[in-house]
């Protein structure tokens, strides 16, 4: 069976396994403690007893199924902080160099250019020069378009989800040698809310970019489905797979894309499941809760 990794059990479950342990202990402390205790013993000192015995039992599970489990999510969330800030620093010198070594670079061609035509004896050679900055430009236009992409795709805002993932997958199909397919249903005619769309723009971003780069893949699916108040993201490739780890060993391991896809789905309430074995595949699992304040009709 595939190896799977979540964010952890959810509140209320805890809640309800705190009770049951607490349930049981002081069951069998009622039970226990008259064969235990002399009979001299007044009710009061009994009853201290039987505090301190269920406090004494209860304490150490209390720690382990509460405490320890959000003191180490505080710790993750801390280092999960600093390794966002410095990719949030290597995304703005990788920007910055881009800017510099390609944009910068042809903006140079392009004032070496119009000087060159500025200084032109001959119409001709004019001419030619000014088709040659013609196609320059053409091609710092796409330089622009693709960092701008890179950082917010103006689709997203302007026309929704849908076709912004349509752009994604048809791009990555064109680029790269992995034959994408989008699949949606249940969201004709409605629009999302801002954070529900970017969240799972970005996890299917980052995990088609995974598959790109490390899955060795031919043929990737992305699922998008709404069923009621809950929306599904099911993006699956035929890759080699990998074992699946959990989320502090892959914060451990510098896989910071993977965390961060777990940290976007719990900031909504929602929940990513990454299913995986080496040689057969990955599939990556997000359920995201919708209320009304999240959705709406496409003007």
């Amino acid at each position: 069976m595939p190896q799977r990794t979540s964010i952890g059990a959810r509140p209320w479950r805890v809640f309800l396994v705190m009770l049951a342990v607490i349930f049981v202990v002081e069951t069998a402390i009622m039970f226990l403690l008259p064969k235990l205790v002399p009979e001299q013993v007044d009710w009061a000192t009994e009853s201290l007893l039987d505090a301190f015995l269920l406090t004494t039992i209860v304490a150490p599970i209390f720690w382990a199924l509460l405490i320890r489990p959000l003191r180490r999510l505080a710790e993750f969330r801390t280092e999960m902080l600093a390794q966002i800030l410095a990719a949030q620093e290597a995304e703005r010198r990788r920007i910055a160099r881009d800017l510099h070594d390609e944009v910068g670079q042809t903006l140079t061609s392009l004032l070496i250019g119009l000087r060159t035509i500025a200084e032109a004896d001959a119409l001709d050679v004019a001419r030619a020069r000014a088709l040659d900055l013609r196609e320059t430009t053409s091609t710092l236009l796409e330089d622009i378009k693709r960092l701008a992409r890179g950082l917010r795709p103006s689709v997203l805002d302007d026309l929704g989800l849908l076709p912004a993932l349509e752009r994604l997958t048809l791009d990555i199909s064109r680029v790269h040698d992995v034959e994408v397919a989008l699949v949606t249903s249940g969201l004709t005619g409605s629009r999302l809310g801002e954070a529900v769309e970017i969240t799972v723009y970005r996890i299917v971003q980052e995990t088609l970019n995974n598959t790109v780069k490390h899955a060795e893949a031919h043929t990737a699916r992305v699922s998008i489905s709404r069923a009621g108040d809950e929306l599904e993201v099911v993006i699956q490739d035929d890759g080699r797979g990998f074992t699946a780890l959990p989320a502090q060993k892959l914060m451990a391991d510098g896989h910071l894309g993977l965390a961060g896809m777990r940290e976007r789905a719990a900031l909504l309430g929602g929940s990513l499941v990454i299913e995986s074995k080496p040689g057969a595949g990955t599939l990556v699992r997000v359920r995201l809760p919708l209320s009304s304040g999240t959705t709406g009709e496409v003007t």
